[in-house]
């Protein structure tokens, strides 16, 4: 695209963090800036920037973003600092109030999901996961037929998504309220494309990085967070409700493992576990009218 940017120089700069996209350097009591070292190009973190300014106008709480910047080669933005404290935390920390905290997540996603943002704003979400289906190597003919019924059912929405709404991504703010952070992944929608990311399955029982104890947690707290997020709906369509969204976060979790591993015995072997079922459920019906 060839804008301008301003170089930063992160030496000097206080590390707070690195995960596996970023680096976080403090700047001052306001502002952090977080320097990409995943060659992230141009164009992907100008849309994390415009998201975040979408986000503010559409009075959904997120992490501020104020620029883009360089730091030599490497794209960086420059971020409102918060204090808080992650979702993740306070889900293995009290393990108690679980109920109570899901009710709180709960809450703040379904009112975002108010914010409907204009036909040439955002990004539809849809199409990666057409590609998911198209492209996932498991799937017979008959799998990918099956699939693109289901995903030709959800609704064409305009609701704005944060599509990685995991619990380490909301922070809950030392004034009571609640935020977004990571925005790399927001898009449009319908929200069952979101709240596939939070779907914890019943039926397998370990999965690659996941602890028993870290799945009998997440468990319970995807359960008392449906019933939160759904709280006022017919009791009997939420079994379609749940196969419909079991089924997006089955593609979206193969597509990021073979996107990321390729087509390996790893690979494999985790498609057999998540797939166990699914096209039963999609044969007893999905429900995406909501």
């Amino acid at each position: 695209m060839g804008f301008g940017y301003r170089q930063i120089s992160t030496e000097g700069l206080k590390p707070l963090g690195r995960g596996k996209s970023g680096t976080v350097y403090w700047v001052d009591d306001d502002k952090v800036v977080k320097i990409y070292h995943d060659g992230r190009s141009e164009l992907e973190v100008l849309r994390e920037y415009l998201t975040a300014r979408l986000m503010e106008e559409a009075n959904v709480r997120a992490m501020r973003i104020f620029e883009v910047v360089k730091s030599g080669d490497a794209f960086g933005l420059v971020c409102e600092r918060l204090e808080g404290v992650s979702f993740r935390q306070l889900l293995f920390s009290e393990t108690a109030r679980i109920d109570k905290i899901a009710a709180l997540y709960a809450h703040f996603m379904r009112e975002g999901h108010l914010a409907v943002l204009g036909q040439d704003e955002g990004v539809s979400v849809r199409p990666t996961f057409e590609r998911w289906t198209n492209s996932i190597r498991v799937f017979s003919r008959e799998d990918r037929d099956a699939l693109q019924r289901s995903l030709s059912h959800i609704p064409n929405r305009l609701c704005l998504l944060h599509m990685d709404p995991t619990p380490e991504n909301l922070l809950l703010l030392a004034d009571g309220s609640l935020a977004w952070i990571d925005l790399e992944s927001c898009g449009t929608g319908h929200p069952a494309f979101s709240l596939q990311a939070l779907y914890f399955p019943d039926d397998v029982d370990t999965i690659p990085g996941v602890s028993l104890d870290e799945a009998r947690v997440l468990r319970r707290f995807w359960h008392s967070f449906a019933r939160n997020y759904f709280v006022g709906f017919d009791q009997s369509r939420m079994g379609s409700i749940i196969r419909g969204i079991k089924v997006l976060a089955v593609l979206r979790s193969l597509g990021f493992l073979q996107d990321k591993v390729g087509d390996t015995p790893l690979f494999r072997a985790q498609a057999s576990a998540l797939t166990k079922g699914l096209f039963c459920d999609i044969a007893q019906g999905l429900d995406y009218d909501w």
